[in-house]
């Protein structure tokens, strides 16, 4: 900890460009956000943070008004509830921002989020806690676009509204409906959809004309998301995709 102190105070008040931290558990949460705004003071681009302090640390406000940060990057042994929602939230030169975590919580929704950043090209979530079941991604800049979501139910619908998108790796429970898809440019999709037991169960399992109703309900318009990237040069499907997507077209063949 005073290694970190004096290697900020040789510094003097000169620019840092790029700051990378890895701290643990015994490291007080007061003195890393200090250090944190410290930095953010000397217009620092770059900042790449390890931080397994435990569960309840939030990251200092300070981080989300930044007129000089690019690129993000918070990895965290546990539970991060990282960002604080999108009212005075200002981060008009932040392009790349990776957040990976055991679970990742947002007290906003997506579509609020990606306003506050207006350039952001990459936006990587790693096990991000949905806050809703109808969510859109909405981005005219995003050309990289990775999540892993986590929740215990299908969501009602997804959108993407991604028109220059060229990398897209999604996992997460099938929706029920996909209304907009949007991704013209695309070059590489990764898609891991996937259903739960019974779900499961009931695709492979005899014909039956309300389990089958059931299953379309919930799998049927996954037509659209495939259709929306149809363009994609390069695409890996995970086997519970691929199940998904052959147990639709051969219930509408019959």
């Amino acid at each position: 900890m005073d290694f970190v102190d004096r290697v900020l105070s040789l510094q003097g008040n000169s620019s840092i460009r790029k700051f990378s931290l890895k701290c643990e558990t015994g490291v007080p949460p007061a003195r890393v956000n200090r250090w944190l705004c410290e930095v953010l003071q000397r217009d620092v681009s770059d900042i790449d943070l390890t931080i397994d302090l435990g569960y309840g640390y939030y990251l200092p406000e300070e981080l989300f008004v930044s007129e000089t940060l690019v690129n993000l990057k918070f990895k965290s042994a546990f539970n991060i509830d990282w960002w604080p929602g999108a009212e005075g939230t200002s981060l008009p030169m932040l392009k790349s921002l990776c957040v990976y975590a055991v679970r990742v919580f947002c007290d906003d929704e997506l579509q609020e989020l990606l306003p506050c950043f207006p350039v952001l090209e990459e936006l990587q979530m790693s096990n991000m806690q949905w806050l809703d079941s109808d969510e859109t991604v909405s981005s005219a800049t995003l050309t990289t676009l990775h999540i892993t979501g986590i929740r215990s139910e299908n969501p009602k619908s997804i959108s993407f509204d991604t028109p220059n998108l060229l990398s897209f790796v999604y996992t997460d429970f099938v929706a029920e409906d996909y209304p907009l898809v949007n991704m013209k440019n695309l070059s590489l999709a990764r898609l891991a959809l996937r259903a739960n037991d019974d779900q499961i169960k009931r695709v492979r399992g005899p014909n039956n004309d309300l389990l089958e109703y059931d299953v379309v309900r919930h799998f049927g318009n996954v037509v659209k998301l495939m259709n929306g990237i149809q363009n994609v040069q390069e695409l890996h499907l995970c086997p519970d995709t691929l199940e998904v997507r052959f147990s639709v077209l051969f219930f509408l063949l019959c």
